[in-house]
């Protein structure tokens, strides 16, 4: 009887049917996980069951570009705003840091969980800006696994949401989930828990690092209305989120030779018989400015 060998990472995620072709995949790729099993049901529980989310792509996932993504939330009482930290890591070396808050009333009795929630979900938006086709997403909260795969029920608003929003953002996208346990001396998850924290205190007037963040509450408020609304993209089957379009305008004032400090106001306009996003800016000395979004510069 033969043998089935599972690499769990290496070039090649899958099951073998021959210790030559998972040779291949492991041989001198640094941190590869691997082991043979004499069924198959064997070599499956050891990749995970369910981790691999999406049926569309292939079985044997290419990870020559091995994206990975530490997650994490956090939570501050007093204002409840809620935290997320991300750190972005392509082949074993550190790319970006990313931390981003929320306090949207429906989450917040979520605490840090709908930091990590939304820390999941910006690192699969990550690697979709980048067109890239697979991920592995370290968490803590084992939530962040079991909700997406549907290991557990989504009760609450936060789970939800992010069922549907996991469904709609990974779609096209191979996620793999690892556990990791919380405060136990990883760096990278513990630089994602400071993130995290990091990120509950950007609103603060005197710290002129987060101006972007600032800009970005402005930009996804909208007149009239006293709470933040979100403004949410859906094109060819692929959700183009709040932080998303901004990154993208923002992405455009400064190819004009602009400074995002020069902002003072941003309003959003959908021209769905256009087919464009229309940004009217208003900087520090009173100018305006239009920053045009075309439909088909979102590649969905």
């Amino acid at each position: 009887m033969g043998k089935y060998y599972a690499v769990k990472h290496g070039r090649k995620i899958g099951i073998f049917n021959s210790w030559g072709e998972a040779e291949k995949q492991v041989k001198n790729f640094s941190g590869a996980s691997f082991k043979s099993f004499s069924t198959k049901e064997e070599a499956e529980s050891f990749l995970g069951a369910g981790k691999k989310i999406n049926s569309e792509v292939s079985n044997m996932i290419d990870t020559s570009d091995k994206i990975e993504a530490y997650v994490d939330g956090s939570f501050d009482s007093n204002t409840n705003i809620y935290g997320t930290g991300v750190v972005i890591i392509k082949n074993g070396k550190k790319i970006e840091e990313i931390f981003k808050q929320g306090n949207d009333e429906r989450f917040i009795s979520s605490y840090q969980i709908a930091g990590e929630i939304f820390g999941a979900l910006e690192a699969i938006l990550w690697v979709k800006r980048e067109q890239l086709s697979h991920l592995i997403i370290y968490y803590d909260y084992e939530g962040i696994e079991k909700w997406a795969t549907g290991a557990w029920n989504a009760n609450k608003p936060i789970s939800q949401y992010y069922v549907e929003a996991f469904k709609r953002a990974s779609k096209g996208i191979s996620v793999i989930f690892e556990k990791v346990k919380a405060h136990s001396g990883n760096y990278y998850n513990e630089l994602a828990d400071s993130l995290a924290k990091k990120a509950t205190k950007i609103n603060q007037e005197d710290n002129k690092e987060f101006d972007d963040y600032k800009v970005e509450e402005q930009f996804i408020q909208t007149e009239g209305h006293k709470k933040n609304l979100y403004l949410n993209i859906m094109k060819d089957g692929s959700l183009y989120d709040a932080s998303t379009i901004y990154q993208m305008m923002k992405r455009k004032w400064k190819s004009s030779g602009k400074k995002i400090g020069d902002i003072k106001k941003v309003k959003t306009i959908v021209d769905f018989d256009g087919k464009t996003i229309i940004f009217q800016v208003e900087t520090m000395n009173g100018d305006l400015n239009n920053v045009y979004i075309y439909g088909d510069e979102l590649n969905g």
